[in-house]
């Protein structure tokens, strides 16, 4: 209950300073910092009972036979040899992934306070409280994507690496090499608008994309996932395509597709952005196919871009006031359903 007030209070205040002031307000380095450490210190202290995962992890750190991620098992070693509290263990990725998420909005956002809404309603509950590897993970692709928009190929794997060792399924970042931030024509707009119906193509005639990826390590993995789902794991067999929030994303994607010309205007980086996020639409259906789950993960982990790309919208508002109106109400929705649906955190 703490974590889910203090996030909300903070979101609060962040919403006064949009409404006193403006969008493109920017925080002190020393205010910013504070935010950051005060989420830090509550998320990484939390007790056990707030998600769904901490006795997981909590009982991994002594058997890592459950986790293979080079990162866990080095700090597990670490806390093992010297006797440290487990306690260390969520405090280093919250540190790690509200850090890196701070550090990408604070780089990279237009309205910086906006992107911090949309990280609070959603992924700092879904990776920072419950996927925590993941968390820090989607924060080092979060940093890379502007990285691969100003074509350094060199820098950007070196952060997909990295965020491998975080988290196994940060190497389908791969996959993005060839995307650009070259403008669209109207043509490849309507290309990229139909991009997530060929994820739903693939899925509904069960049409098996292993054999597709050019990428090794990527289709092995995702034959593992597929034999999991054949032997009847939980979490590997059920999906629901047509899901609330799958459709509303949907919605804002070609919300963004119709008013390209005017957000590319607005962003250098729009472009690569909407492509990022067309791609994770089209991931979900697509992976789902061999499991639900992999469906999930790798679209939630592109999924990060939203960050960056939600806050681009703003521009279509005459004036801050009614931005903020449209924010609140999207983070009130996600909140809610994150928290009393999905039930990322227990109240």
């Amino acid at each position: 209950m703490f974590i889910f007030i203090l996030i909300n209070v903070i979101s609060f205040f962040v919403c006064v300073k949009i409404y006193t002031s403006s969008l493109n307000y920017k925080y002190s380095t020393v205010s910013y910092l504070f935010f950051c450490c005060i989420l830090v210190l509550v998320v990484g202290f939390r007790a056990e009972n707030v998600d769904h995962d901490y006795q997981n992890y909590f009982n991994a750190i002594y058997d890592n036979t459950t986790i293979s991620e080079p990162t866990f098992l080095f700090f597990s070693l670490v806390i093992r040899n010297f006797s440290l509290p487990p306690a260390f263990l969520f405090l280093l990725y919250a540190t790690l992934g509200i850090g890196l998420k701070f550090w990408a909005i604070r780089k990279y956002s237009s309205f910086q306070l906006v992107a911090l809404l949309i990280y609070f309603s959603n992924f700092l509950l879904l990776h920072e409280i419950t996927q925590i590897r993941a968390g820090v993970a989607s924060g080092l692709l979060l940093l890379s994507f502007p990285v691969l928009a100003n074509k350094c190929y060199k820098q950007f794997l070196l952060f997909v690496f990295v965020a491998a060792l975080f988290h196994f399924s940060s190497l389908f970042a791969l996959l993005l090499l060839p995307v650009t931030n070259t403008g669209l024509t109207q043509k490849r707009i309507v290309l990229w608008g139909l991009f997530p119906m060929l994820g739903l193509f693939l899925h509904v005639f069960n049409i098996n994309v292993i054999s597709m990826i050019p990428i090794d390590v990527i289709r092995e993995k995702m034959q593992m996932y597929k034999a999991l789902e054949e032997m009847g794991e939980d979490g590997f067999s059920q999906v629901n395509l047509f899901n609330p929030y799958y459709l509303f994303k949907l919605g804002i994607y070609y919300f963004f597709l119709t008013k390209y010309t005017f957000f590319e205007r607005k962003d250098k980086y729009f472009t690569i952005y909407l492509k990022i996020f067309g791609l994770s639409l089209f991931l979900f259906p697509a992976l789902s196919s061999i499991t639900p789950l992999l469906g999930y993960r790798i679209s939630e982990l592109f999924g990060i871009i939203e960050i960056f790309l939600f806050p681009i919208a703003c521009f279509l508002f005459r004036t801050h006031k009614q931005s903020l109106l449209v924010i609140s109400l999207y983070y009130s929705l996600l909140m809610s359903v994150n928290v009393y649906h999905k039930e990322l955190i227990f109240l």
